[in-house]
């Protein structure tokens, strides 16, 4: 605006001096400031600009991410000033940085520019390109553009090991109905796999009619009575920084991790950022647990909604785990309902007025610090 003021100045000056000296040098001289916009507008009409984003594919926390953005001149007319407005929003903690790029092109001219931005929270970031404008050399008009130009890279948590102690007595228990899909066992009342014999395989689990018809000697490997022994549950809303859901986050993936580490299968949930109901992961193994990572690390953060301790027992009429594992910023309603002589740990960041220890409703509180969760949970018994 202050541009355009500035000519329309101008342009008045001249045509003052004109009209009180009409002569060849006043006439080129408003000839020439008001031929500016016509000049300045012929870049402008060309057919645009090709935008392309390309990122790495992951990166570590804490470190700076690098991009490159590649951009076409697709007219046969130079553009003196390309506006470029850059957004990478974590979709994990909500941050959005935006960074400016300007740049001139020759006509037909392709250009790669290379960019960085720090990654301090792990989450999943997504880039989008927005904001386009060209811009005539006088800086008197600008033109927007459309850009469909995106990009997306995952920032990897930090992974630690908390050493975690589940007693054996509650991980299988032999008059359970329900045997794992994923391991044999030892009870003869249920069928984990048929298979071929082999030197070593005792001699009540071979499958005497089977063998007769398939003239091999087949074995019956028995089931593993087990019940669900961990629920993990994330707290998504109330956190109080950017710093905090980090932290949130990765204790709450590190846990998930070591179980998985330990073969031990648990349940993951937390609320549906869409539809706000209760989400559920099973993980058996380590593509159970990357795919259910790669869900969490695009999880937005929620604000005042019905806590997980509420959506989990609107499904379960009662807790039918016996240890449960919620990791969240804040204690939140319905906790409590979670106990049923079972284990219910509660793992929050430091704030005042929490206390630690044993709770008289049967939960057990340990908070961590956010910069130091590592050292605090790195012997964590649950």
């Amino acid at each position: 605006m202050g541009k355009r003021l500035l000519w329309i100045g101008t342009a008045l000056l001249s045509a003052m001096l004109y009209l009180f000296d009409n002569n060849a040098g006043t006439l080129t001289l408003l000839v020439g400031v008001l031929a500016v916009p016509v000049f300045g507008l012929l870049p402008l009409t060309g057919k645009g600009i090709r935008l392309e984003a390309n990122l790495q594919s992951a990166q570590e926390k804490g470190s700076s991410a690098k991009g490159t953005l590649t951009v076409l001149n697709r007219s046969v007319l130079p553009i003196p000033n390309l506006r470029l407005t850059i957004s990478c929003r974590n979709l994990r903690t909500g941050e959005t940085l935006d960074s400016i790029l300007e740049l001139g092109l020759l006509p037909k001219q392709r250009r790669q520019v290379d960019f960085s931005f720090d990654c301090p929270h792990c989450g999943k970031v997504e880039l989008t390109v927005a904001g386009v404008k060209l811009s005539d050399v006088f800086g008197l008009f600008d033109r927007p553009l459309q850009s469909k130009a995106r990009g997306t890279l995952t920032v990897l948590p930090r992974l630690f090991e908390p050493s975690i102690l589940l007693e054996h007595s509650d991980m299988a228990m032999p008059d359970s109905d329900t045997y794992s899909a994923t391991k044999p066992g030892s009870d003869p009342g249920e069928t984990f796999a048929v298979r071929e014999y082999v030197p070593g395989d005792a001699i009540r689990s071979i499958h005497w009619k089977l063998s007769k018809k398939t003239d091999k000697t087949m074995v019956r490997e028995f089931g593993l009575p087990v019940v669900n022994e961990v629920a993990l549950l994330l707290e998504t809303a109330g956190a109080a920084s950017a710093e905090e859901l980090d932290a949130i986050t990765e204790v709450f993936a590190s846990i998930s991790s070591k179980l998985t580490n330990m073969d031990i299968q648990h349940h993951v949930f937390w609320r549906d950022a869409k539809t706000d109901e209760l989400r559920q992961f099973s993980i058996t193994g380590g593509e159970d647990f990357g795919f259910m990572l790669e869900e969490l690390l695009e999880l937005p953060p929620k604000e005042d909604e019905a806590s997980v301790a509420q959506r989990f027992l609107e499904r379960f009429s009662h807790c039918p785990y016996s240890h449960v594992i919620l990791v969240g910023s804040q204690i939140p309603a319905g906790v409590r309902d979670l106990y049923n002589g079972n284990r219910v740990s509660i793992l929050i960041p430091n704030r005042d007025g929490i206390a630690e220890g044993l709770q008289g409703d049967g939960t057990y509180v340990l908070t961590f610090g956010t910069e130091r969760f590592c050292v605090d949970l790195c012997r964590m018994e649950v």
